[in-house]
Formats: structure tokens, sequence, C-alpha cells
């Protein structure tokens, strides 16, 4: 995944909630996508949450169906939540969170979807691409069914990677492909695509706190590095009477672990590393406590965001900024732009310069008995 090489140029424009961690206090408008999940299961609802028929809001999951909530920051009546006590499981079975009007209710998360999943029939996803791990390929549930997905950007159903001067797409078929070896044997292959969801930031009702340098210093290859502190640790938990395991953890870490949404990369007696998922070449690692989330906490410690490329020591020496400041630290490399995080570092780097371009060689028509 990472190695000690130079880091590979790639230029990332993240405004406000095209992230999928958007900063505290941003207000998305009606027409950003977004996920809901279950009350009870905290499961992704592959349909929409709605009424039909009924006094409360539901979804069906991949677990059967459950209550949801419409929109951020309410019930599943649609009754706003009190700010203060937000949708949470405090403790109990499922998620639920106080009334502004007084008394609870039941609600469901409800996230920004930011990131697209196509199956190999070029057909949007409505849930995220899950493994299938008896049949050994990614799936997702569609408008009208299900169908084949790839989880990574250039990998087939199956998760083998595309050849890497051809990259996946539909090149005027009515489907998505790859190829895979340099003998042009292919497969099929899910697209991948980001929308940005449109904030409204007059609606915000806290403002990011100013940012503020820690440190910087030159590298003669890159250029210039410098570290800000953001404040924002309401995301990260207190890492007292962890500290020296968390550091052993850090000390111990070898990137190169795959590119799949994974627990347990590392561990130790209280601690792991869990890689959470991808933003485009972007990982989303994480300490996290063992056991149970605490009631109406969290269980991260620390939590950096870095590019396919970055080197394991820049790696720890972020890990260990998160750990020990437990701020929203951002971690950037001359010329950047802004990117909008939540409690976590952010590694990144110049502009990508251009690959070959894909072969637009068209498939022969094939039979659906290659997808079974």
């Amino acid at each position: 995944m990472m190695n000690q090489r130079r880091l590979s140029p790639l230029f990332l424009t993240v405004i406000l909630c095209l992230s999928p961690w958007p900063t505290s206090g941003d207000t998305c408008t009606d027409d950003c996508p977004l996920k809901h999940y279950t009350s009870d299961r905290d499961e992704q609802c592959y349909d929409g949450c709605e009424e039909r028929g009924y006094d409360y809001h539901w979804c069906h999951s991949t677990k059967g169906w459950g209550h949801c909530s419409p929109r951020k920051n309410v019930d599943d009546n649609g009754n706003a939540c009190d700010k203060d006590y937000p949708c949470d499981k405090y403790g109990g079975d499922y998620y639920s969170c106080r009334l502004e009007k007084g008394g609870w209710g039941r609600c469901g998360r409800v996230e920004s979807k930011t990131t697209i999943y196509q199956t190999i029939n070029l057909k949007d996803c409505t849930d995220d691409c899950q493994y299938h791990e008896s049949g050994k390929y990614f799936w997702c549930h569609t408008e009208d069914g299900w169908d084949y997905c790839s989880s990574d950007p250039d990998h087939t159903y199956k998760d083998v990677t595309c050849r890497p001067n051809h990259k996946c797409g539909a090149y005027g078929q009515t489907y998505s492909w790859c190829y895979t070896t340099d003998n042009d044997d292919w497969d099929y292959c899910g697209l991948i695509s980001t929308r940005e969801c449109k904030c409204s930031p007059q609606h915000r009702s806290k403002r990011a706190p100013p940012r503020r340098q820690i440190r910087s210093r030159t590298d003669q290859n890159r250029g210039q590095i410098t570290f800000y502190d953001e404040g924002g640790q309401n995301a990260i938990r207190q890492s007292d009477g962890y500290l020296d395991e968390a550091l052993d953890l850090i000390n111990r870490w070898r990137p190169a672990l795959g590119t799949r949404a994974k627990s347990n990369l590392i561990t130790s007696a209280r601690l792991r590393i869990d890689l959470q998922g991808t933003f485009g070449n972007f990982y989303n690692l994480q300490i996290q406590i063992n056991g149970q989330r605490p009631s109406g906490g969290s269980s991260t410690i620390a939590q950096i965001i870095v590019q396919d490329g970055t080197t394991d020591n820049e790696m720890r020496e972020a890990f260990r900024d998160s750990l020990e400041r437990r701020a929203k630290f951002v971690f950037l490399l001359q010329p950047l732009v802004t990117l909008a995080t939540r409690g976590e570092i952010a590694v990144a780097v110049e502009p990508a310069e251009l690959t070959e371009q894909p072969s637009s060689r068209p498939l022969t028509p094939v039979d659906a008995s290659h997808c079974a």
C-alpha cells in the first residue's frame, strides 16, 4: 500500500462536505445525497428511509428492517434532536436522541454520501460495495436488486488489480471492464466516483477555530512541510492510560498491509490499528480501543488520513501528533489546498503527472455465465 519511496505526486481538492470527514459545524443542503443507518443494528439502508404507510420512518438493510432518521439531527418521526443530546446509543441497544420539544425519540445515523459506487452494469449502488465471503466477490444493492461492484478504484469485482495502463471504464460497452494482464486477460470492474455535497456556510451553527502553525521544515526533495493545529478535541478521545501502549503500537507500524477497509491491522492487549476506508488515494487509519464503544463517547484515540506513497516515518509522526495533541492536526506539503478534516492528520502532496491513456479497444460479447 505504502512504502519509503518518494511521495507520489497527487493534487487533492477537498472543500467543505466533499470530504467524507467533514468539518464540524458545516450543514448541507438537501441536494447532498445521504446515507441512512438503522437505529438498532446501525446497518446502512439499501433503500429509502421512508414512512411507507406507518407513522415513523424505516428502511431495509442486509440484516432486516429498522427505524431510521429521514434527515440529520431528527428522530424517526422527523422531530428535531437537542444539539446537546444528539443521536447516539447512550448505553442502550439502539440509537436515540433527546428532542427539542421534550422527551426522547428513536433515531439512526445519517451521513453525507460523497462516494458513489457503480455496478459492473453501470448502475448506481444504493449502499456501499461489500465483500461476499463465500462467493469471494464484491456486490451491492441496486434499485432493482443487486449486482457486482468494486470496492477500490481500478480493481475488478473479484479484487484483481487492473493493468496499470488500462483503467476501469466502459469503453463503448454497456458494462465496465479492464485488462488485468499484459496478455489482455480482462474482467468486469465497477466505477467509483465522488459527488460534491453542497454546503451552506451561512447556516453553520459554529465556526472552525483559527488554524495555528505548530512547526515547519523544508524537505530538499519535496518542498515545505508545515504542521497546523486546528483544535477539534471532540473527535478524538483522551489517551490517558493508553499512551505508552499506543506509542509502542505506532513504532510497530508497517504500512504495506493492503487497501481494503479492515480491522486489526496491528493489535496489542487493549488497542488496534484499523483501516477504516479509502478516499481516492488516501487512507483513513485509526488507533481504536478494543471492545465496545464507550457510551456517548469515541473509541478513537488517534486518526490520520495519508496518501498512498507516504513514508513509514511520516505516518508514525502523524500518528504521534494526533495521539499526543488530541486535536484536528493537519500535516501539509506545499503547494496544497486546504483539506476539510475533523480530528485527524491529513497528509497531502503536489500535483500528479498524467499516466498513459487507457486503451479503448472494445470487448467482444460475452454471456452472463462469466459473472457467476
